[in-house]
């Protein structure tokens, strides 16, 4: 059984790496009028829930927390001038 501390550290592991892979690649993909970004980061996205859910054992606490974590950190997009 993986204790909060372990649970909490996973969740924002992958979900910051989904963010700042989707926060940066679609971006890119955007700037380059690449038209299958979706099919790409939406993999990712599967990606990273599946193996956070994996390696915590929660399922739905995992897949939950790590989308919320990688929402948050794609929202500070709005924050960024020039973009």
């Amino acid at each position: 059984m993986m204790n909060k501390k372990n649970l909490l550290t996973t969740i924002l592991f992958w979900g910051s790496l989904w963010g700042f892979i989707e926060a940066t690649l679609g971006w890119g993909f955007h700037k380059l009028h690449f038209h299958g970004d979706s099919t790409i980061l939406y993999t990712f996205g599967i990606f990273c829930m599946l193996s956070c859910a994996s390696r915590t054992g929660k399922g739905g606490k995992a897949v939950f927390g790590t989308a919320i974590v990688a929402s948050a950190i794609k929202l500070m997009d709005l924050l960024m001038p020039f973009t």
